[in-house]
């Protein structure tokens, strides 16, 4: 049997899984017994950020995934500052009207 490791890698607003994977050069050798059940039970799965109820056979971990953060409120500034002075120019207009 040959080992490997995958390294899962998100980072912020990139949703492009990055990763490493090591793999170990060396073989490993190891015998089982004679027991009818060596492979019957399922193998794991991944957490699913999607579903409340997670199936029996789910890593008791969750794996990295991709997380979309917003700045909120940047753009909403710009709108109300723009509203002002637009209100300003107005203002000042019916004061140059009246004189």
């Amino acid at each position: 049997m040959n080992a490997y490791v995958e390294v899962i890698h998100y980072f912020t607003n990139i949703p492009k899984k990055y990763n490493n994977t090591i793999q170990d050069s060396e073989t490993y050798n190891f015998t089982t017994t004679e027991d009818s059940k060596i492979g019957d039970d399922l193998p794991p799965v991944e957490y699913n950020w999607t579903i409340s109820n997670q199936p029996d056979n789910v890593l008791n971990y969750k794996l990295p995934f991709y997380r979309f953060v917003q700045v909120p409120g940047f753009e909403a500034i710009i709108v109300i500052a723009a509203l002002v002075i637009v209100v300003l120019i107005f203002k000042r207009k019916k004061k140059d009207e009246k004189k």
